[in-house]
């Protein structure tokens, strides 16, 4: 009778665990959106002060005036049209556009799928395959599998990398939905511990930790 309580217990833990992730996955999605946002503004005007000319970032302003339109269709073609025509410079910060477009419709796949295509993108900077690769793994979260998902993330969270505590965040997140508190546990507590760890991030690994260890 005690495995039987024990793995009642163990099944309402892991339902509460699922209502964190849904709790904090608002504030999670949001901080990788801004990261996109800041680091690749940046990456594409600096690609356009060195290479872009005028033509293509009129090409891509026009995509995202269309994105206002009420022509969602249009929209998106604009967007790979430019995707098509700059593939490493306005066309990365397109591609994020685009897959944004896509997880906001509905159809978060596609949305993974655009960042997956854009991460094997050999002529994006580095750092933005890396962010689009994180990305594609917050699109496909709750409908994944977990062990594939952690495999993806684990060169991203390793130490030095530069979304390194975005990537262990999830990676804990993964555990608890496998059911494995423990790890789940360990890598929480790793982020408190690591000043390099951003403030936001830190807060929601305290309070998991803090949830978890109850």
């Amino acid at each position: 009778m005690s495995d039987i309580f024990q793995e009642v217990d163990e099944a309402v833990r892991h339902e509460e665990y699922l209502k964190l992730w849904k709790k904090y996955r608002v504030a999670i999605i949001a901080l990788v959106s801004l990261i996109v946002l800041s680091v690749a503004g940046y990456e594409g005007w600096e690609y356009y002060d060195a290479k872009q000319k005028r033509e293509n970032a009129e090409l891509y302003a026009g995509a995202v005036q269309a994105l206002q339109g009420e022509d969602p269709a249009a929209a998106e073609g604009a967007l790979q049209q430019v995707i098509d025509a700059t593939p490493g410079g306005y066309g990365v910060l397109a591609s994020f556009r685009l897959a944004a477009e896509k997880a906001e419709a509905g159809d978060k796949e596609a949305a993974a799928a655009e960042m997956t295509a854009l991460a094997g993108r050999s002529s994006a900077p580095q750092v933005l395959r890396d962010l689009a690769k994180l990305q594609a793994v917050l699109y496909r979260i709750d409908s994944g599998d977990p062990a594939t998902l952690e495999g993806e993330l684990a060169p991203l969270a390793q130490d030095g990398e530069p979304f390194s505590a975005s990537a262990k965040e999830l990676t804990a997140f993964l555990a608890l939905k496998q059911g494995d508190s423990a790890r789940a546990l360990e890598t929480f507590k790793a982020l408190t511990e690591d000043p390099a760890t951003p403030a936001s991030i830190r807060r929601r690994a305290t309070q998991m930790t803090a949830q978890i260890g109850e």
